[in-house]
């Protein structure tokens, strides 16, 4: 076997031990996923977007769904900035939460999120205005961070919690920007 050229990384032998009879091994060809709720895909144009699709499924090892989808197909433009003078694009949102070891923190980030997000483009940079800057992005999701830590907290402390995947699209000339933000270990892939 070959020697990792880094020291601080070591490779061992795993073994798998069961106990019983072992379970036939799984098939990706024969394995049936759970739906939580059937696919849901759009059925006409929406402004800037032609079509949207969202699926979950439960997996096998629990008996219930932790994962959510957030779709808001036109946030709208934030109270105090209605009486300036500038043109509100149609903001999309789309957001793929993946919940673990609960649903929870899952739950209320589906709702939060965008909230926090629109409320950081009121507040926003008015030279980026409406899209958002980095650290405001950042801004807004740590403050959803410390409210969920109050609210485990204030529950008794529940120990889930969640990756995000979001997107937010601009529709704007002479291209749509996309402002892309990944929590935890979620990916993607933009084709």
């Amino acid at each position: 076997s070959e020697e990792p050229k880094d020291p601080n990384i070591q490779f061992v032998e795993v073994q798998t031990l069961l106990f019983g009879e072992n379970p036939p091994p799984l098939s990706a060809k024969t394995i049936q996923l759970k739906n939580h709720e059937p696919t849901k895909a759009s059925q006409k144009k929406r402004g800037i977007i032609k079509s949207y699709a969202a699926n979950t499924n439960q997996g096998i090892i629990r008996d219930y769904n932790e994962d959510r989808v957030s779709i808001i197909l036109n946030i709208l433009k934030p109270k105090n900035k209605q009486n300036i003078d500038v043109e509100w694009p149609q903001i999309c949102f789309f957001g793929v939460f993946d919940g673990h070891a609960g649903r929870a923190a899952v739950q209320r980030l589906v709702e939060w999120i965008p909230q926090a997000l629109r409320d950081a483009m009121a507040e926003g940079d008015p030279s980026a205005w409406p899209r958002l800057t980095p650290e405001a992005i950042t801004n807004a999701l740590l403050a959803v961070d410390e409210r969920l830590l109050d609210a485990s907290e204030a529950e008794g402390g529940w120990e889930d919690g969640a990756t995000a995947l979001l997107a937010i699209m601009h529709a704007g000339e002479p291209r749509l920007p996309v402002q892309l933000v990944q929590l935890g270990d979620s990916q993607a892939v933009l084709c």
